[in-house]
């Protein structure tokens, strides 16, 4: 929790990276809270359930463990659902400007080469 913190900060005067590091985070830290209200629910709440409701609604403990178990996966599904600003689909690559700059280094080489050659033949 306090790294979000710290992250929220430095994104106010960082870069996008930081900004989408922060994004999943919060992504992952709602992930976690469902994870542990999911457990807790169907391991605890309705243990509870089954020992207070009398034998005639016994049932009624499977039915808040399926409704609990397709509320979590619905929910699951939708903060994960695929969309265009999705920050899991986003790739990071630190290496890009040195590609950028690979590229143009082979431009330029192929220029000079090709000026070379053209000032040979023309010397010839």
């Amino acid at each position: 929790m306090w790294s979000i913190r710290h992250l929220q900060q430095a994104t106010e005067r960082s870069d996008n990276k930081t900004t989408l590091i922060l994004s999943q985070l919060k992504l992952f830290r709602h992930f976690y809270i469902m994870v542990v209200v999911y457990i807790y629910i169907t391991r605890i709440a309705l243990q509870f359930m089954e020992v207070v409701l009398p034998f005639q609604y016994t049932w009624l403990r499977g039915f808040m463990d399926e409704i609990t178990t397709i509320c979590f996966f619905l929910i699951t599904g939708w903060k994960f659902r695929p969309y265009v600003a999705n920050p899991y689909y986003k790739i990071v690559d630190e290496d890009e400007e040195e590609l950028e700059m690979e590229h143009v280094m082979v431009e330029h080489d192929t220029l000079r080469n090709r000026n070379f050659a053209e000032s040979e033949s023309d010397e010839e």
